[in-house]
């Protein structure tokens, strides 16, 4: 830190110095008659940090009274004055200057002369070193020091500008000693300036080592690495305190970590103690009794060690007792959509004694519990998984279930919860893609790979998504790849464990791995290098050897469990280091090496009458590739004849490959090597393979890949398959060649076991199109290459958004379900916000799929896919009634009702038995179905009740099973009998006779002329005889039931009997018939 040696002039002293005057309105005016011009101020704050200020920001500070530039010009000191741009006079030469100075010249003038002195300037070197103020500062780490064998201490400076959960994150350090060794870091503790290392194990005293810090935590583009750390503890071990922390708990706090427990004595070892726990420098004490009464308690502590195995020396405490009654509380510590943190201020089980389970939590709902809860093991944090149940952006409430299932939340006290604890979150979504962290080297087999965050395990856990590669760029292939997520610790980690030693410079590619959150953020494809060094020598126990007595030469191939030294004195080309039958090689004896040094060939020529099958073969110490001898001296082992090769695994791969396994290494493998035997619906086909790729697995196999021809190939037709896997695969003889350069001889028997690893597929149809199609209302299919089984879970494997892009929600919106055949079938739910969806839908899978997988004995799951389109139909079809389109009367044993519907639509006619225009639950006879046609329009032909009002309703239903609403079709009533009169009168003066049918009536069949004087008849009789009467005129309106005639009087006298007929086709209803012609009725003349 360049402090100043002494504080030379306040802020104002400085203003009149440089002859600023007066500050008007907030601002600097500007120097007197100055030569020079001061640009900025150089103030260095209590930390250290030298920040720059213009003039300006003084004077207006200085106006102000407050502020961030204020209270650094109140609490820092002046360092330097600037005259041109990044170029600083030193205050303390300015004020030298001024105060030295004889004559009369200015402050300005002065800092003009000496701002040409090179000794009166700032040095570059720190000038560099300026911020502007308000300039975020880069945080450094200012030291590194041990505070014992497994702890140190690093002094960050600028640490507003370090992420605490960043700093915290023990995997963002490596400690490496001075012999190489690598020791992670098992807990980072924080305190603001200042992170403590707490290693996983310990530096041996006196040695050094370096520590390098991962760029993430300074905000650097490299990582940090401190060097030259000094580990050394000549400090005893001192127990400072104790306290109570549970009714049969205390905790002794010492002054360092501790490494061996020691001994403690609960008054002179009265009460006994069930068990020590050392955690750090914490050791808590477990009683056996349950409790204690209030009071004073001595407790002897002694033999406690430390790393360096200083004992602590003999403390007593006196422990005092007292109950806690204080119900416990809670906070919470980490809040995101899907991992919530909630620590209680003391342990706290339910009244069982058992620690709190997913029920006595949830979010927003208390149907929002979490999926699971992770509980630390001294039970006081607990951490939730709502990935079922996210939680919103935004405010959101989390509570603690003070009573689930009727057992109440308490502390070991047995203080108990009153009521819920409702906590605060604020919830911010996480669109921040994982990244890898580091990659750590455990040892020669296992390597770890840190990611930034959690993410989706089973992608973790997928060698798909890792390309390990050597120095030569062969791939490396991990035996098993296992994820851990510490949410404790904040470790998120790969662990790669590889079946040999790796050794030198590799390279991991890791990709398409998500996050846990809502958004599955993807990891950009990264690669990270590191290296193994080889430690390890050769494990002759590991050796083999295989004989070939051959025409010419017998050969002894000799096979390593790693790459060998071929020069030195442990070299695997030292004919020396080898005995053939207890006996020394001969002289005219080869060795070479194959298959990257992990095997020699030593030929021996035939003269020498060496039979070498049923031999034994010597190996003296040799050293791998890193010069690492055998710890063994020597290991005799059989020279064993070479064995037929044999096929030991088939599985089928999909519907056109194999994979074939074959129990030792080949050296020639060609397509005409394997047979294939495949039967379908045509019959039985026998082939070789198409083509074939092979390569040398780990276990010293020959794995095949192999191409069937296409006689052979599984038929993909969903509707015709009889076969997942080909039915067996021979090795045809003298094809294939071993690693000795033997011939392989054909199979004796073929191998029938073949296994499905066939993933099933979408199926196409025969226009090459995927079958997928709705089957009903609200229901679609997707048809699959075989059948498929699902879990509950089905419906998440599946994305599906609907025309707008909008993305439905699985188990809400739609459900995902299988019946052992060949179609998945999905179903959008009536709860959901899709019930009356009707529209496009675009379904795809996840990258990895889970939950719908084959009938195998171990399951396949299905192929993932993209973008299939399906249309969903839940519409009901709307239909109208054209004909009759008002009630109608007719004299018809049938009517053709008409109308039109969704086209091809099912329609039916109903009977609407009780008349009131709606379909009940009891009107279930149909008396017509016909289909619409591609038009919607459909033609109904219903039979009629005579005499009586017919009523029907008519229902259409769709391709998709939606069934519309009923319509009411306009009453049909069928009449069949014409009319007749019903009554009739005469007018006093005679002149007029009204008569009335019992019916509306028509002087046309078409029901569009009134009846006229044509249609009537009528007589006047009297004794004597009967004389005509002539009808003048009818005075009729269409359709109405009543006339009245106009008679000519002449010949009708008083008390006539006057008689009116109706002519014949004269008069007709509104069902056309036609009133008889004899039809009459009789009036009296007046």
């Amino acid at each position: 830190m360049n402090k100043s040696p002494f504080k030379v002039m306040t802020t104002a002293a400085l203003a009149s110095a440089v002859a600023v005057p007066a500050v008007v309105a907030g601002a600097a005016a500007p120097a007197e008659a100055a030569e020079v011009e001061i640009q900025h101020i150089a103030i260095e704050d209590s930390e250290g940090t030298v920040w720059t200020i213009t003039m300006e920001e003084l004077a207006d500070a200085q106006f102000e009274g407050d502020g961030e530039v204020y209270d650094l010009l109140q609490d820092g000191e002046i360092v330097g004055v600037s005259v041109e741009e990044g170029e600083f006079v030193s205050y303390t030469a300015l004020v030298n200057a001024v105060f030295d100075s004889e004559d009369d010249r200015t402050s300005l003038e002065i800092l003009a002369d000496i701002s040409d002195d090179e000794e009166a300037l700032v040095p570059q070197d720190q000038v560099d070193e300026y911020k502007d103020f308000g300039e975020p500062v880069t945080p450094m780490v200012e030291s590194v020091s041990a505070i014992n064998l497994i702890q140190a201490e690093v002094d960050f400076s600028g640490e507003g500008n370090l992420d605490e959960d960043v700093v915290k994150t023990a995997a963002n350090y490596t400690l490496t000693t001075s012999d190489g060794t690598d020791i992670n870091v098992e807990n980072v503790e924080w305190n603001g300036d200042t992170a403590t290392l707490t290693f996983e194990s310990k530096v041996e005293n006196q040695d050094t080592a370096s520590l390098t810090i991962e760029p993430d935590v300074l905000n650097a583009e490299e990582e940090v690495v401190v060097e030259d750390i000094s580990f050394f503890d000549a400090t005893i071990p001192e127990a400072k305190s104790v306290e109570l922390v549970g009714p049969n708990k205390f905790k002794i706090y010492f002054s360092e970590p501790i490494a061996e427990k020691g001994t403690v004595e609960v008054e002179n070892g009265i009460y006994g103690i069930t068990e020590t726990t050392v955690n750090g420098n914490e050791v808590t004490v477990e009683l056996s009794a349950s409790s204690l009464s209030e009071g004073e308690y001595s407790v002897e502590v002694s033999d406690f060690a430390d790393y360096a195995g200083f004992d602590a020396l003999k403390e007593t405490f006196t422990l005092d007792y007292e109950e806690d009654t204080t119900a416990p509380t809670a906070e919470l510590t980490k809040a995101t959509q899907t991992e919530v943190v909630v620590q209680f201020d003391s342990p706290v089980v339910n009244d069982d004694g058992e620690t709190l389970s997913e029920d006595y939590f949830y979010h927003s709902y208390t149907s929002y519990t979490p999926d699971s809860v992770d509980v630390s093991d001294d039970g006081s944090t607990y951490t939730l998984d709502f990935s079922s149940n996210p939680l919103p952006e935004g405010d959101v409430d989390v509570a603690v279930d003070y009573d689930a299932n009727d057992s109440v939340v308490q502390d070991e006290w047995g203080n108990e919860l009153e009521e819920n604890i409702m906590l605060n979150a604020n919830v911010v979504a996480d669109n921040e893609k994982p990244s890898v962290e580091d990659v750590k080297v455990k040892n020669e087999q296992t390597v770890k790979i840190y990611f930034s965050e959690n993410v989706n395990e089973n992608q973790a856990e997928d060698e798909d998504n890792y390309v390990f590669e050597n120095g030569d760029g062969e791939e490396v292939d991990p035996a098993d790849l296992t994820y851990t997520a510490d949410s404790q610790k904040g470790e998120y980690y790969v662990t790669a464990s590889f079946s040999s030693n790796l050794n030198g410079a590799y390279t991991v590619e890791v990709s398409d791995i998500d996050d846990t959150s809502l958004a599955e953020n993807t990891i950009d494809s990264v690669t990270e290098s590191f290296m193994v060094d080889d430690l390890t020598g050769p494990n002759l126990n590991e050796v083999t050897a295989t004989g070939v007595d051959g025409d010419n030469a017998d050969y002894v191939y000799v096979n390593f469990p790693e790459k060998m030294a071929t020069s030195g004195e442990y070299s695997v080309l030292d004919k020396d280091n080898y005995l053939l039958a207890d006996q020394a090689l001969p002289e005219n004896a080869k060795i070479e090496v194959f298959n990257d040094s992990s095997q020699v060939m030593i030929t021996l020529p035939t003269e020498d009458d060496q039979v070498v099958t049923d031999q034994s073969l010597t190996v003296a110490r040799v050293a791998d590739s890193s010069g690492n001898a055998s710890t063994m001296l020597s290991k005799t082992v059989d020279i064993d004849v070479e064995s037929d090769a044999q096929i030991t695994d088939v599985n089928q791969t999909d519907y056109k490959t194999v994979e074939i396994t074959v129990d030792q290494p080949l050296k020639t493998v060609s397509a005409d090597g394997f047979r294939v035997t495949q039967t379908d619906e045509e019959g039985t086909t026998t082939e070789t393979l198409a083509a074939v790729d092979y390569e040398i697995n780990d276990d010293n196999e020959t794995v095949i890949t192999g191409t069937l021809k296409a006689d052979t190939q599984i038929d993909t037709d969903a509707d015709d398959y009889t076969s997942l896997t080909v039915d067996s695969v021979e090795i045809v003889g003298d094809e294939l060649v071993t690693e000795t350069g033997s011939d392989v001889p054909a199979s004796d028997s073929a191998f029938d076991e073949v296994d499905d690893e066939y993933n099933p597929m979408v199926a196409m149809n025969d226009s090459d199109e995927a079958m997928i199609s709705e089957t009903a209302s609200g229901e679609f299919t997707i048809t699959f290459t075989e059948d498929v089984n699902s879990s509950s879970l089905a419906a998440t494997d599946f994305v599906i958004t609907d025309d707008s892009g909008d993305k439905l929600t699985a188990g809400d919106d739609y459900t995902v379900s299988t019946d052992g055949s060949n179609e998945v079938v999905f179903n959008l739910e009536d709860t959901g916000d899709y019930s009356d969806y009707s529209g496009d839908l675009t379904v795809s899978t996840k990258e990895e799929v889970t939950y719908v997988y084959d009938t195998a004995e171990t399951p396949n799951t299905i192929v993932p896919f993209e973008d299939l389109e399906v249309t969903v139909d839940q519409a009901a079809p709307e239909t109208t009634v054209d004909s009759p389109d008002s009630a109608v009367t007719v004299d018809a044993d049938n009517y053709t009702i008409s109308g039109n519907t969704e086209a091809n639509a099912s329609v039916k006619v109903y009977e609407d038995t009780d008349g009131d225009g709606e379909l009940d639950a009891d009107e279930t006879t149909v008396v017509q179905t016909v289909d619409a046609d591609e038009n919607g329009d459909y033609s109904a032909s219903v039979s009629l009740d005579e005499g009586v009002d017919n009523e029907f309703l008519v229902t259409a239903t769709d391709d998709s099973g939606n069934e519309g609403s009923a319509v009411n079709v306009p009453t049909i009533t069928e009449d069949s009998t014409a009319a007749t009169f019903s009554s009739s009168s005469i007018s006093g003066d005679n002149t007029t006779i009204t008569v009335t049918f019992d019916e509306e009536v028509y002087g046309e069949a078409d029901q569009t002329e009134a009846l006229a004087s044509g249609d009537f008849t009528v007589t006047a009789s009297e004794t004597g005889g009967a004389e005509s009467v002539t009808v003048s005129s009818v005075s009729h309106e269409v359709g109405t039931s009543s006339a009245t005639l106009t008679i000519d009087t002449t010949n009708v006298d008083s008390d006539d009997t006057i008689t009116v007929d109706v002519d014949a086709d004269s008069v007709y209803d509104v069902a056309g018939n036609v009133t008889a012609d004899d039809e009459t009725t009789i009036v009296t003349a007046n």
